[in-house]
This record gives C-alpha cells, sequence and structure tokens, in this order.
C-alpha cells in the first residue's frame, strides 16, 4: 500500500450498520421487590436493636419528632415511626457493627446517599474505632447522625447528582463532628471518673447508669469542664510515671536490650576488646540494643493511700477550682493505676470539710466530715457530687491539721506509706500545739505531705511538710505539678 492508498483508506466514511445488525443491551434495574429496606445489610438482631434505640433515646425521638405536625391531618403515625425506627437502626448499626456494609440498593434513595458519603470519610473510620462493640457510645453516636438526617431532609434535594452528593456530605460531616465531639466528652467523663477498667476503657457500668453519668456531666458546665481537663492531666501524669526510676539495683532480674555502659553483661564488655567484634558491639550500644542486666529494687512496705485535699474557698472559684479537681482526678488514675487506696477531700474554713473515698476495688463513696452514717453517696454519683461542690468562705487548714487525723478511721484508709497532696491558694499559720500534734499522727501513719500553693506564701506550712512549692498555677509547666503527678 502506498503513500496515497494509505491515506485515502484513512479519510473513507465507515460503513453505517443496520439496526438490525446491532445487539440492543437493556440496562437492568433493581426491581423494587429486591430493594432493602435499609440502607445497610441488616440481620433481625440489628432491626430490633434499631428499634429499641429508637424508644429509649429521647434525643432521637425528638429529632424525629420535628418531621411531622401532629395536627398534620395526613400525618400517618405507624408508617413514620417505622421509617424512622429503619433509619435509626442504620445509624446504630454503623456505629456499634465491627464490618458495617451498605446494601446494594435501598427503597429510600436519599438515606442510602446519606450513609454511603458518611462512612466513607477518614472521619467515619476514627469515630468506628471508639464505638464499635460499645452499645452506649454507639447510641451516642447514633442520636448525632440522627439529628442531622432530620436537618438533611428538610432542606429540598437538588436534581444534579454531583450536587445532591455535596449536600449529603455537608450534612455527614456536622454529623459526625458532632458525635466525635460527644463520644469525645462521653471518654474524657468515663477517664475522669474512673468508670472504664484502667481509667478509659469501655463500658465498666451498666448502661442505664452510664447514661445517667453522661446526661449528668453534659448537664453541667462544672463537670465538663473538669472531666476535660482531667484527660490533659492524666495524659500528663501517664508520661510522668513512664519517666520515673521504677526499680533500684536490689535484685537483678533478668536481661534487657539496652545501651547503659554500666549494666552491659560480661560478654559484652569483653568483645569491646576483640579487634573483630568491637564497632559491632559499639554500634549495639548506641543503637540501645546490648545485652544488659535488669535490676529491680523491694520495698519493705506496701504503697499506702493517696490523699488529695482541695481547697474550695471563695477565691478559688472557677477556672483554678476546675483545674485543682482536675488535679486530684488524675492522682486518682494513678491511684488506680498502682492498686491505691485514694481519698478526695475539699476544704476552705474551720469548719465543715467533705470527702470521697475511692478503693481500688470497690464502691466509690462520699459524705461530709459531720454527716451521719446515713449520709453516703455511693458511686460515680458521690464523686460527681463532691467534684460540684464548692465553698463561700475563707482558706483554714483545719480540716488537714485536726479533722483528718481525728476522723482517719472514719474515713477508712490502709496502712501503709501514704502520700498526702494539699492543693491551696490561701496563706494559712497555725500554733505550735497545732502543729506538733499533726507532726506525731503524720509520724504515726507515715505521711509524706506535698503542698502547693498557687500564688501565695506557704506561711506556716513549711514546718509540716515535706516538701512545699510556690507555683504560679496548675499548669503543665509547674515542677510542682510534675512532682505530684510522679508520686
Amino acid at each position: 500500500m502506498n503513500h496515497e492508498e494509505m491515506l485515502a483508506s484513512l479519510l473513507e466514511k465507515p460503513a453505517t450498520a443496520k439496526d438490525s445488525d446491532l445487539e440492543v443491551v437493556e440496562e437492568r434495574t433493581v426491581p423494587e421487590a429486591e430493594k432493602s429496606e435499609t440502607a445497610l445489610e441488616l440481620d433481625a438482631w440489628s432491626l430490633r436493636r434499631g428499634g429499641e434505640v429508637f424508644r429509649e433515646s429521647e434525643r432521637i425521638g425528638k429529632a424525629f419528632g420535628g418531621l411531622h405536625k401532629p395536627d398534620d391531618p395526613s400525618f400517618d403515625p405507624v408508617p413514620a415511626v417505622t421509617a424512622a425506627e429503619l433509619a435509626t437502626a442504620d445509624f446504630h448499626a454503623a456505629a456499634f457493627e465491627p464490618s458495617p456494609q451498605l446494601a446494594k440498593a435501598c427503597k429510600n434513595e436519599r438515606i442510602h446517599r446519606y450513609m454511603r458519603n458518611l462512612m466513607e470519610t477518614p472521619e467515619f473510620q476514627a469515630l468506628h474505632n471508639e464505638t464499635q462493640l460499645d452499645e452506649f457510645a454507639a447510641s451516642v453516636a447514633a442520636a448525632s447522625f440522627a439529628e442531622q438526617w432530620v436537618e438533611y431532609v428538610k432542606t429540598e434535594e437538588p436534581s444534579d447528582e454531583f450536587k445532591k452528593d455535596m449536600q449529603a456530605r455537608k450534612a455527614c460531616s456536622k454529623a459526625l463532628a458532632g458525635a466525635a465531639g460527644e463520644v469525645g466528652d462521653l471518654r474524657d467523663a468515663q477517664a475522669a471518673l474512673g468508670i472504664g477498667g484502667d481509667g478509659g476503657g469501655k463500658g465498666a457500668i451498666c448502661g442505664d447508669e452510664l447514661a445517667k453519668v453522661f446526661k449528668r456531666v453534659r448537664g453541667n458546665k462544672s463537670l465538663k469542664r473538669i472531666c476535660e481537663l482531667a484527660g490533659r492531666y492524666r495524659r500528663f501524669a501517664q508520661a510522668q510515671q513512664r519517666k520515673k526510676v521504677l526499680h533500684g539495683r536490689d535484685d537483678v532480674v533478668g536481661v534487657v536490650m539496652d545501651g547503659d555502659i554500666g549494666r552491659l553483661l560480661p560478654h559484652e564488655l569483653a568483645q569491646i576488646g576483640d579487634e573483630d567484634l568491637e564497632l559491632d558491639v559499639m554500634r549495639r550500644i548506641v543503637e540501645r540494643q546490648a545485652m544488659c542486666r535488669d535490676f529491680r529494687g523491694v520495698e519493705s512496705k506496701a504503697r499506702g493511700p493517696i490523699v488529695v485535699l482541695v481547697d474550695e474557698s471563695r477565691s478559688m472559684r472557677g477556672e483554678p477550682l476546675f483545674t485543682a479537681k482536675a488535679v486530684a482526678l488524675a492522682l486518682g488514675w494513678v491511684a488506680r493505676s498502682q492498686n491505691r487506696w485514694c481519698c478526695y477531700v475539699g476544704f476552705a474554713g474551720r469548719d465543715g470539710g467533705h470527702f470521697c473515698v475511692v478503693p481500688p476495688k470497690g464502691n466509690t463513696q462520699y459524705r461530709d466530715f459531720d454527716a451521719g452514717d446515713a449520709d453516703w453517696d455511693a458511686g460515680p454519683a458521690g464523686l460527681m457530687k463532691w467534684l460540684e461542690h464548692d465553698y463561700s468562705g475563707g482558706t483554714s487548714l483545719n480540716v488537714l491539721m485536726s479533722k483528718i487525723p481525728e476522723q482517719w478511721g472514719l474515713i477508712g484508709a490502709p496502712k501503709g506509706k501514704t502520700d498526702i497532696i494539699c492543693l491551696t491558694d490561701g496563706q494559712v499559720d497555725f500554733s505550735d500545739e497545732m502543729a506538733r500534734s499533726f507532726l506525731a499522727w503524720k509520724q504515726s501513719e507515715k505521711v509524706r505531705l506535698v503542698s502547693l500553693f498557687i500564688n501565695c506564701d506557704p506561711g506556716d506550712m513549711t514546718r509540716i511538710s515535706d516538701k512545699v512549692h510556690r507555683v504560679r498555677s496548675l499548669g503543665l509547666d509547674e515542677e510542682g505539678v510534675a512532682e505530684v503527678m510522679s508520686v
């Protein structure tokens, strides 16, 4: 084929096929009977649980109640409730089930679009890690999904497919942000109040009790702020605990990979003198991969209680008091992690004083020093009562100096080396007789007292304290705060 023939073949108009030669391909549409009632593939349990969550959740019921007016003559309550239950089943299953799957087709195309856009986002994956197999957390997330779903369906849907997805994605973004914030608040409350295993685990109390606790925390700005701050101080306490010297040199308990030349095993030291091996040994020392002795010290006595005293006087109101109680909760986490008994004490003037006992295993109990035996408050409610409490008077350390020694048996503190941490912003003075009496009790109970004074002079507290810190605030950059967190 020469050049002219090739050019002619390229310019030649292709033959038009006849209609009879074309194969007609029909686009298969999913029959209505094959479409799912729900946006996700759900089994009977998930459907039943969705209905239960819808009926149990006040927030979800309130959200779906806004879709219809009771006086609307066209309103038929039965299908509306059914649709709401199906939607709630989708929302709850998406948060609760380990591997939620979208249905191939759904009769309600709009909720299918909403769930698809919701579950495709990285934010959903992060949230799902917190809510999967956690019944209460999943219900909290489902409520947020439901509220934004109702707002979404109230808006007119555009005709363009791209705009439909953008509208759904916007609603999903709000739903996920709300759910992440609420689940975060739930985790903060669980960790701060010690109702989740190690302080941050899931579901240590029954769902109804956890719901009451969460509702109380969300409805109280003071409690919510304290729980939020407690998370920050708990993480700081974890870091301080990791930095502590956990063992001395009493006994060799094993071998670890490290780079401490003073603890190298004999054969590692011998290899340093070998020309062929010395460079390899030096490399492993630098990379902390050399074999070293692991020493551990042994305490002759068990570690005893941690007692945290918080000044609740008028001058501490607001953020200073919230921060002080957050520090107390973080020290409570330290006590739980060390399997130690803990007690929180609130004080102000010469009279009054109240305390909350938090045993490592057992029920939290709260009471006033002057209350009768019938006035104990148990469980998380007792701890929240202590957190919410404050006084309106000035500062006096009568509770520390007199009431705690007098009521030590009533408080029920076990024997052992006791750490008392006092947080106050008031300068106090006391008599020589009070000091001698307290020091005698302090010695008999093996008490170590560390005092933090916020923007004030310690006064006479230097006479009875083992360590005194004057700090500008209870900020994480303060040396005194770091020391008490490493107790």
